[in-house]
């Protein structure tokens, strides 16, 4: 199987597979917020945020795009990361190394600041994967009856 690489979102076709992953019902469901109404406002969200308070990076395996993670700078002494793999690229073990790779690219940006997550508390999946990678759960500001805080323990 060929290797899970990341690279920051830039070419169209990064945009694009952004703009429809995060469209996707599946991957609407498991983040706060609402997807992009249009292309346009994507673009301009993208435009407002990559490399200045965010790092939205692309995975692919070969040619094919199968998720994307993020970097935010959230404080001056936290960095919360975020990821999705595509639901059809789901169940192919895309996950864990898409989490390693984008705590890499973290403490490569941030070294010392302590990198945090939220999960939705319906998605044991991933809560398994993230404490398995040595994440701990933790009360954190944003932290409430659906989401679930962690910190990556040092």
């Amino acid at each position: 199987m060929p290797e899970l690489k990341l690279h920051l979102a830039r070419t169209f076709t990064d945009i694009h597979f952004l703009y429809e992953a995060r469209r996707h019902p599946e991957v609407d469901n498991m983040l706060s917020g609402n997807p992009p109404s249009s292309m346009k406002q994507h673009l301009e969200y993208l435009e407002t945020v990559q490399d200045k308070t965010r790092w939205i990076y692309v995975a692919s395996v070969g040619e094919k795009l199968v998720g994307y993670s993020q970097v935010y700078d959230v404080t001056e002494d936290t960095v919360e990361i975020g990821f999705v793999v595509h639901p059809e690229e789901q169940g192919k073990g895309y996950g864990k190394g898409l989490v390693l790779q984008t705590i890499s690219k973290a403490k490569e940006k941030f070294p010392d600041k302590k990198v945090i997550l939220y999960v939705l508390r319906e998605n044991p999946k991933a809560i398994h994967i993230y404490k398995k990678l040595g994440f701990i759960e933790k009360e954190l500001p944003s932290t409430d009856e659906d989401t679930l805080g962690m910190e990556l323990s040092a």
